[in-house]
């Protein structure tokens, strides 16, 4: 014996709530907010000291105009074959230093891990709330941080997000 309205599960009950719109200005903001945050987090002193060694390949690889085929700094192996799987990061970065040294290649490294951030945030997490994707981004950005040097991986992460946006 009911006295009112049937209070039992149905599909309207069970459904989440409709997620609210952001506004025009927090939908542009906040992912500019996470990508600016991400890239004045990049913007410190070369500390990985391998950037010295991916350099002067560079130059070798552009004076020489080839992909060298042993290895030039292992006097142990230097008549053994080697493939240099990083010689187009290697070409890249000795450009970037010519025109503008290392400041221009700390920047440029900001501008590229921030931009796969953004690429991967954009990919991700389209039902969920806007300040809730940003919030689980700060997490991976803070790592990022931590890892963030002029490596041949700061391309791998800008390809990797593009890929997850496209799939």
């Amino acid at each position: 014996m009911s006295s009112g309205p049937s209070r039992g599960v149905t599909p309207e009950t069970m459904a989440p709530p409709p997620v609210s719109p952001a506004s025009p200005l927090a939908r542009w903001l906040l992912p500019v907010l996470l990508g600016l945050v991400t890239f004045l987090g990049l913007i410190f002193p070369l500390y990985d000291t391998d950037f010295w060694w991916h350099l002067r390949t560079g130059e070798w690889i552009l004076e020489q105009g080839w992909v060298p085929q042993l290895d030039l700094y292992t006097f142990a192996d230097s008549d053994r074959p080697w493939i240099d799987l990083h010689w187009g990061f290697q070409v890249l970065i000795t450009l970037l230093h010519r025109l503008g040294g290392v400041s221009l290649v700390i920047v440029v490294k900001g501008l590229v891990i921030a931009a796969a951030v953004l690429v991967a945030f954009r990919a991700t997490g389209e039902g969920w709330p806007l300040a809730r994707r940003v919030a689980c981004w700060i997490p991976a950005v803070i790592c990022i941080w931590g890892r963030g040097y002029e490596r041949p991986e700061m391309l791998s992460q800008l390809f990797l997000a593009i890929w997850l946006w496209v799939a």
